[in-house]
């Protein structure tokens, strides 16, 4: 499957806003290492194209020696939240079809991933729903998206769903209760990460080849 996803460009939305957590969670403990160096190994694993860390404050990264050699972009768009930090990713690569992944979802789907990419180019955004709700960190978004992203900017817009319903859209509905629709786990609050670390180890045990979970040396 790993061949379907050399086009396509990771990038990881590592904004601080953390109100609820009381702290930074782009470097919350998870495992033995932070959030961001386990989503960033995830991707780096299973993307042939090094992920791209979109940041609100680039300085945070300057002496964080574990991505040293990360590519990290400021945002562009400041205040325009995940929609500013996609479009500022584009700006920053040459990519055609960028896939979005938020900092505080640690897990990724392989089976979800793979629908995704053998649906690219039917839509300018493949995005997988639960409960109904569109899971936009965890979608592939086209360039042909810019400028349309650009106008909702400048009309104050700050989310992805400001455009949704006026591009072509590809909803791929997960099963409730089944191990790919489990894994979308948004950490927001302690109580959060104290779940999805659970969660983690539970991962180590269940088949891999469904879902990705990050192996840190110890």
């Amino acid at each position: 499957m790993y061949e379907n996803l050399a086009a396509l460009q990771p990038v990881i939305l590592a904004g601080h806003n953390s109100s609820r957590m009381g702290y930074n969670k782009v470097f919350a403990k998870f495992g033995v290492q932070t959030l961001i160096e386990t989503i960033y190994t995830m991707l780096a694993f299973s993307f042939e194209k090094d992920p791209i860390i979109v940041t609100d404050n680039k300085t945070l990264f300057d002496k964080f020696e574990p991505l040293h050699d990360a590519t990290v972009v400021e945002d562009k768009y400041p205040g325009h939240n995940t929609l500013g930090a996609v479009a500022t990713a584009f700006e920053a690569t040459d990519a055609e079809n960028l896939f979005v992944i938020g900092v505080d979802m640690p897990f990724l789907s392989l089976v979800v991933l793979d629908r995704m990419v053998q649906s690219q180019g039917v839509a300018q955004v493949v995005v997988p729903m639960l409960n109904g709700k569109d899971i936009c960190l965890h979608a592939i978004y086209n360039r042909q998206l810019l400028p349309i992203m650009k106008e909702k900017i400048a009309a104050g817009e700050k989310l992805l769903h400001s455009f949704y319903k006026e591009v072509p859209l590809l909803q791929l509905p997960l099963k409730e209760n089944t191990l790919e629709a489990d894994i979308f786990i948004d950490i927001n609050t302690p109580e959060d990460l104290e779940y999805a670390q659970e969660y983690f180890h539970k991962m180590h045990e269940i088949d891999t080849d469904k879902v990705l979970v990050h192996h840190p040396h110890k």
